[in-house]
């Protein structure tokens, strides 16, 4: 399934990661995102739409849009980068990299910050806390 439209900030998140991946891999910017299937292109690929999901903001209907792909194969490169990550120095190093230039919670939705909150690892008084000051803090 591909989405109907594709928001402002899944397009700006799309320009970062073919930074990231292009220059990680040494692939063009354009290579990764046509119809070949060369491993070199393919890891990319999967660095890049793991890049757009690790935002908890873009669902895989964007992704597929954004890459001209269909969902299945955002999830499916999602689950191959995480894998591989375990094991290749290469996927590890770029998941590194990435964690090492965390996104600024400005770049979030709401949703997408709330669904970071929802996933963090502290008890549920604490995320009820986080996602009150977020919703006062919106309300201003």
């Amino acid at each position: 399934m591909k989405a109907t439209t594709v928001p402002a900030y899944a397009k700006d998140r799309l320009v970062k990661g073919l930074v990231l991946a292009s220059t990680y891999w040494g692939i063009d910017p354009d290579v990764i995102l046509t119809k070949t299937r060369k491993r070199s292109v393919m890891n990319a690929k999967h660095s890049l739409r793991w890049y757009l999901i690790s935002s908890n903001d873009i669902t895989t209907s964007v992704v597929g849009t954004l890459t001209d792909c269909d969902h299945s194969n955002v999830v499916y490169s999602v689950k191959t980068f995480n894998n591989l990550s375990e094991f290749d120095p290469l996927f590890k190093g770029f998941r590194d990299l990435v964690n090492t230039q965390p996104i600024k919670s400005s770049e979030l939705t709401i949703e997408g910050k709330i669904k970071s909150i929802l996933r963090a690892n502290v008890k549920e008084p604490s995320k009820v806390k986080a996602i009150k000051q977020l919703i006062q803090s919106n309300e201003k």
